[in-house]
């Protein structure tokens, strides 16, 4: 998997905002499996994006998202999400609504769609971010619970997770100074079906 990222930014005393790019090329068997690109516009009480995922102009398929986020105080945010998705002689559209509160050390978010719902709560202590969230369906009647930590540790950083489903993942990532390259390796392990992955990604920007 390899990842680009491109910044370009202006600012002067009447206008500030930032506009980036990134894209994800993912491989597997040496073919390419997945690519997605991504334009964010951060402006000075917003934030814009437009992500486009799997396009094939020969078969006619692709995923599309747009998603726009509106500051209404320094804490409050609310937003919205639009996915659009072509392929296979049908076409599907999905939107969703979200909101944001931000305090000194922590984060509440949450997001309600058409068909399911997500929540996610942050704590920083220091260098370790606590994590919890949950999300469900709406049709299936079915929610999912995980428990998480990030740790900062100099150039490297530790993820771990935990779900309901018996799904235990590592994540660690390792900026490669002075190269502008990061290394990220990640574990995961499901205790209930025995399944078990393992990946290694660059990013490069």
């Amino acid at each position: 998997r390899l990842k680009c990222n491109v910044q370009v930014s202006a600012s002067d005393c009447l206008f500030a905002a930032v506009l980036a790019s990134q894209c994800f090329l993912q491989t597997q068997q040496a073919k390419w499996v997945g690519y997605q690109g991504t334009l964010d516009y951060h402006g000075t009480d917003f934030t814009a994006s437009l992500t486009l995922a799997n396009p094939d102009p020969i078969a006619g398929s692709a995923v599309a998202v747009a998603q726009y986020l509106q500051s209404l105080t320094s804490s409050l945010a609310l937003g919205t999400e639009l996915l659009y998705q072509v392929g296979g002689g049908m076409q599907n559209a999905l939107l969703s609504l979200g909101g944001r509160y931000r305090a000194r050390d922590w984060e509440l978010a949450a997001r309600l769609g058409m068909h399911n719902w997500h929540v996610t709560y942050h704590h920083k202590l220091r260098d370790l971010v606590l994590m919890a969230e949950c999300d469900g369906s709406l049709m299936q009647a079915e929610s999912t619970a995980a428990v998480g930590y990030q740790l900062e540790l100099g150039a490297m950083t530790v993820r771990g997770r935990v779900d309901t489903h018996g799904t235990v993942a590592v994540g660690v990532e390792r900026r490669l100074e002075p190269l502008p390259a990061t290394l990220l390796l990640s574990g995961q392990l499901n205790h209930w079906t025995d399944e078990n992955k393992f990946g290694v990604a660059v990013t490069v920007g």
